[in-house]
């Protein structure tokens, strides 16, 4: 099972702010775990739940092993803005954010207009509604 420092590393490595073969500083790694945190929480502003806690590096990180690249490249991209480098490849992260978009997408509480409710073809009498035929 892959580690909050698991995913933080690779994408660290993704921007090449730490060497493939190197381990990301103490300094690095609490740094984009902060982003990793910040992020993931932020998705459920954009629909996407997946019922995220705040993660510590040795944690195990709950989501499957399948979208581990998606939040590598997530991640490498809000990173690369902080550290001025090149973000990682554009069209695998926005494949990356629409595969967790499909696995965790909520519909959010919404509201229906009382006149879509409430259609002339429809008679009340007192508090029973009948539709006419």
């Amino acid at each position: 099972m892959a580690t909050s420092l698991d995913i933080v590393s690779g994408a660290l490595r993704l921007i090449k702010v730490v060497a493939v073969d190197e381990d990301p500083s103490a300094a690095y790694a609490s740094h984009a775990l902060e982003a990793l945190n910040d992020m993931i929480f932020a998705w459920e502003l954009r629909g996407v739940d997946v019922s995220h806690i705040a993660l510590a590096l040795s944690d195990t990180f709950a989501l499957a092993e399948k979208y581990h690249e998606a939040v590598k490249y997530l991640l490498g991209q809000r990173l690369a803005n902080v550290y001025n480098v090149p973000p990682p490849d554009a069209i695998i992260t926005d494949d990356g954010w629409r595969r967790l978009q499909a696995a965790f997408w909520t519909d959010p509480t919404s509201s229906v207009d009382a006149g879509l409710i409430d259609m002339p073809s429809q008679y009340s009498y007192g508090n029973t509604r009948e539709t006419s035929a």
